[in-house]
């Protein structure tokens, strides 16, 4: 239901199995940003603290992902790791909610807004209603990829969120139906 790789123009996202290697790369990844990441992600900084932890994560991931709870992505760019995006939910007709983060060295680049822009092509393409980014105040920088990605902040500025039919409004139009040429072009770009 899901591809197991979107390839973008300047990234490509993809699960990583849980092997020592990949986990070794993620937790080097998120030790060499633990300074910034704690401010906001400081439960997943201890997790991955090493690699056997990571190891453990990604075995969890890969669970919840078999069972369709969740669905984790690693950013990369030019075969580097350079991020992570995932998404979770309990019932993907009511909110999906999707966090990112990216190593310091490589924001500014436009990876994190591509990777949220292929991340929700998937999920609505899937199915899913309502996308939730829970951005932190000070993560002004996030907040960005939120605005240009065309999410809309919620009355009490808990969330920034944004529907299926808002994404069919101001992107494509999207057709359910296998035998509409766009929904099938879109697919095609999905799972190729």
């Amino acid at each position: 239901m899901y591809p197991k790789e979107i390839k973008g123009k300047n990234i490509i996202l993809r699960h990583l199995k849980p092997t020592l290697e990949n986990a070794t790369a993620l937790s080097h990844l998120v030790c060499e940003n633990a300074l910034y990441l704690r401010s906001v992600f400081d439960y997943m900084v201890q997790a991955y603290e090493t690699p056997k932890d990571t190891l453990n994560c990604l075995k969890y991931d890969e669970e919840c992902q078999l069972q369709q709870e969740m669905l984790p992505y690693h950013i990369f760019q030019n075969g580097t790791l350079v991020g992570e995006i995932t998404a979770e939910w309990k019932d993907k007709e009511t909110m999906t909610e999707v966090i990112y983060w990216l190593g310091k060295q490589y924001m500014g680049n436009g990876y994190a807004t591509e990777a949220l822009q292929s991340m929700e092509r998937a999920l609505f393409w899937a199915g899913h209603q309502e996308i939730r980014l829970y951005i932190d105040a000070t993560n002004w920088r996030s907040a960005d990829v939120a605005g240009r990605c065309g999410y809309q902040l919620s009355e009490n500025t808990d969330y920034y969120f944004k529907t299926q039919k808002m994404y069919r409004e101001n992107n494509m139009l999207v057709c359910r139906h296998d035998t509409c040429p766009k929904w099938v072009e879109i697919g095609r770009r999905l799972f190729r």
